[in-house]
């Protein structure tokens, strides 16, 4: 009987700690949707981490395999910990991280110490304790040794977490323009804050000594804490550095509830009832089965406790509205996936992995931010802020603040104004966003290209000619970006045998017509707010592999994050557009792209088309000058003419841009003042929209116009969109002096465009997955697009 009770006693506190890991599992699913990508699908982790399994620790889950097992049994990131085979030999750390202090063969494009090493030889590597300098792998461009270096050097401080899992996406792009470093602090690392300002401040003094061939001096990035950390180097030695890009820095730490909040948190694990315990003794029966498959993290109930409360304390507030959307839509894609195999009777398995992956994203939050860990961190911060507290004077090295206007952490906007105030040569840049800004919703390098304070202008951008092609990495987290967007509207693309008229689907006859040297240029209609351009941009990529060059209005690249802004652009964000090759519009930046042989987007429409009246929906608005053929015949481009429709149904213009200016004129409107939204700012001459040789300086010149009042659809109205591209038009022999054979090019151009929008709006209406339930449910159930009509050759006088 006592056994009895006793087995019942531990059955109930079983149930307890069931009921405290499964909500903390949700949350860990949130956060393995970003390290993993969602099951099936490559996330950071899965491609950052090398599989490593320790004898006597096998490989327990998907996530798992990522990770390196301590000796006590417990979970390390191999991204921070490295083993001491790989440590000694010198080897890649992980599959992420490169070790800059180990020797390896040269890359053609780097250039290595004489020792092997990519950091500075002079350079005490034991003042970092457990702490590495590395350099990020698959990476556009290979690293230097200080002695090869032709680029300054920008070193990254992380923030709170050690690690630069959020600040990845920035990483490309850096190293392009910098020799860029980053420092790691692992998990186990209890270097003081004296000892870190310490160990950075002489790396940058050992790489400026060994640097030959750029005298620039160091850039330090520093992120919430890594920024206090960044700005108090920047106070011992103002001038050993060039400035400090500071991006929501921790410096108003000590005036906010996070110090008594962390002391409180730190407690958790001891206070907790049971908390020495650990999850699988107390579950019984249940342990065999869970722990087998991998879906039973060895931690106690003190970790539990401390887990479950920090997650949405710390973790959540960190994340915005636009980072919430994004993952929330991976972890979406991954529910849908297990719907998806519901029919197979597979979907057991498909929960199974999901659970998995949650457990290890778990295991590996546990790894970098144990209790002790954050006590540890919350007295760097603190030791941190008494070591600017009233020296923020003698910080003489220029310097920016980045605040994220709804940073849910720290009260960084306000903190920025202070900074400005207190540092002798300080800028702040606000821009929309969290805590976590750096994880791809701003464009850091262009922030600091454009900013005199940061960046001398020799090193600013030429967009035509500066521009690499993304990486690989740099496609997928596009293409991820807009993934939902494409889930909604399921795109079809087709394309025109030139010979026969015949209308296929896919690009495959596009591909096969164009020709394999000489500049191209594809001309088409713009839709409504440009909501279709991401997933156009996208399908042609994924379908020919032409990333196309668009001719964009300049004040897009003029936002307030350095880049494109998601507002004009079909799903993408921040930067992406800039990223994928697009340039102010303008006939120089046109014909520039011409010579250099790169593909070219155009909407001859420009704004007049994006931001269209209510009776005006799929209506071509080009102006009568024919500007773009003259340029095209010039540079022997070929044309290829396209049309697009379905993005504009996807919403409702309620008022025309002279009804909202007649509207704005309204005594209810004069009440309101500048709170009215929708005041107007000029009109947009035509030869700006046809990309006019014109450059002139006139701020009228490229204006916006009134905009319209548009009204977003209901989600279940969404409409399919589709792309078609014509027959190739080919320039070569053009006269480019002579008028009227130009114009005769132009009207064929814009006939070829207005025959594919009739075409493609007549056969939608034949397509049977054309509305968005029929369309998600027959998707959901085979894993693959849902077909569409099949298509009839082009009529006649549609060619």
């Amino acid at each position: 009987m006592q056994r009895s009770q006793r087995s019942m006693g531990l059955g109930g506190v079983g149930a307890i700690a069931l009921r405290l890991i499964l909500p903390l599992l949700v949350f860990a699913h949130s956060i393995s949707a970003f390290v993993t990508g969602g099951v099936g699908r490559p996330g950071l982790f899965s491609r950052t981490l090398a599989p490593v399994s320790r004898q006597g620790h096998p490989v327990r889950s998907p996530v798992a395999k990522r990770f390196a097992w301590r000796d006590d049994g417990g979970l390390k990131a191999a991204v921070a910990v490295p083993s001491q085979e790989e440590d000694e030999a010198g080897k890649v750390d992980g599959e992420g991280l490169r070790d800059t202090g180990a020797a390896r063969a040269a890359s053609p494009q780097g250039s290595l110490g004489d020792d092997g090493s990519l950091n500075p030889a002079s350079f005490d590597e034991s003042l970092l304790g457990k702490c590495k300098i590395v350099f990020p792998e698959h990476m556009p461009v290979q690293p230097s040794a200080p002695g090869g270096a032709t680029k300054p050097l920008l070193l990254y401080v992380p923030g709170f977490d050690g690690s630069h899992m959020f600040a990845e996406p920035q990483f490309a792009d850096l190293t392009r323009h910098f020799e860029l470093r980053a420092l790691l602090i692992p998990g186990d690392d209890r270097s003081t804050a004296e000892d870190l300002v310490g160990a950075i401040g002489a790396f940058l003094e050992s790489w400026h000594r060994e640097s030959l061939k750029c005298r620039d001096k160091p850039i330090l990035l520093g992120e919430s804490c890594g920024g206090m950390l960044s700005l108090a180097v920047g106070i011992r030695n103002p001038k050993g550095l060039n400035s400090i890009v500071l991006v929501n820095p921790a410096t108003s730490y000590r005036d906010t509830a996070w110090p008594t909040v962390g002391r409180l948190l730190a407690l958790v694990p001891d206070v907790a009832p049971l908390g020495s315990r650990r999850l699988p003794e107390l579950l019984g029966a249940l342990k065999g089965p869970l722990e087998q498959r991998g879906l039973l993290p060895d931690r106690s109930l003190g970790e539990l406790a401390f887990a479950g409360t920090a997650a949405p304390l710390m973790g959540l507030r960190m994340f915005d509205e636009r980072q919430i959307r994004k993952y929330g839509g991976m972890a979406l894609e991954s529910a849908l996936g297990v719907a998806r195999d519901v029919p197979r009777g597979n979907a057991p398995q498909r929960a199974e992995d999901l659970a998995k992956e949650a457990v290890g994203a778990l295991e590996y939050l546990f790894s970098i931010m144990p209790p002790a860990t954050v006590a540890h961190r919350l007295k760097v911060l603190e030791d941190g802020s008494k070591m600017i507290e009233g020296n923020l004077g003698k910080a003489e090295v220029p310097c920016l603040v980045i605040a994220g206007e709804d940073d849910g952490v720290l009260p960084s906007k306000a903190e920025s104004e202070r900074l400005k105030k207190a540092l002798p040569r300080c800028a702040t840049k606000v821009v929309e966003g969290g805590h976590l800004l750096l994880d791809g919703g701003i464009n850091v390098t262009e922030i600091v290209l454009k900013s005199p304070l940061v960046s001398p202008p020799s090193t600013r951008k030429n967009l035509v000619e500066d521009w690499t092609p993304p990486s690989p990495e740099e496609v997928r987290n596009a293409s991820d970006s807009i993934s939902i967007l494409r889930r909604m509207t399921s795109p079809v693309f087709l394309s025109t045998d030139a010979n026969t008229g015949v209308v296929e689907l896919g690009l495959r006859k596009l591909n096969a017509q164009l020709p394999s040297t000489g500049p191209v240029l594809f001309v088409g209609n713009h839709q409504l707010m440009a909501m279709d351009l991401g997933v156009l941009l996208d399908g042609v990529y994924a379908e020919t592999g032409t990333i196309l060059r668009g001719l964009a209005h300049p004040m897009l690249f003029e936002a307030e994050d350095g880049g494109v802004p998601g507002a004009m652009g079909g799903g993408m964000s921040g930067n992406m557009y800039e990223k994928f090759g697009a340039v102010p519009v303008s006939g120089r930046n046109f014909a520039k792209l011409l010579q250099r042989g790169d593909p070219v987007l155009l909407f001859p429409g420009g704004l007049g088309e994006a931001l269209h009246r209510k009776d005006e929906y799929y209506t071509l608005k080009w102006p009568e000058k024919t500007d773009f053929v003259r340029l095209a015949a010039r540079y022997n481009a070929t044309i290829v003419p396209f049309g697009g429709v379905g993005a504009s149904d996807a919403a409702t213009v309620l008022l025309d841009p002279d009804e909202v200016k007649e509207f704005g004129e309204s005594p209810i409107v004069k009440l309101l003042g500048a709170a009215w939204p929708f005041a107007r700012v000029a009109t947009e001459p035509e030869d700006a929209a046809a990309g006019r040789s014109s450059e002139s300086s006139s701020s009228d010149r490229l204006a916006f116009k009134d905009l319209p009042i548009v009204v977003p659809k209901p989600p279940w109205e969404v409409s399919r969109t589709y792309f078609m591209f014509g027959s190739p038009i080919r320039t070569q022999g053009i006269n480019v002096k002579d008028a009227e054979e130009c114009a005769g090019v132009y009207t064929k151009v814009q006939g070829e465009v207005n025959g594919i929008l009739s075409y493609l709006l007549d056969n939608r209406e034949n397509d049977p997955y054309k509305e968005l339930s029929a369309r998600l449910l027959y998707e959901t159930q085979n894993a693959r697009s849902a077909p569409t009509f099949s298509p009839p050759p082009l009529a006649k006088d549609q060619e």
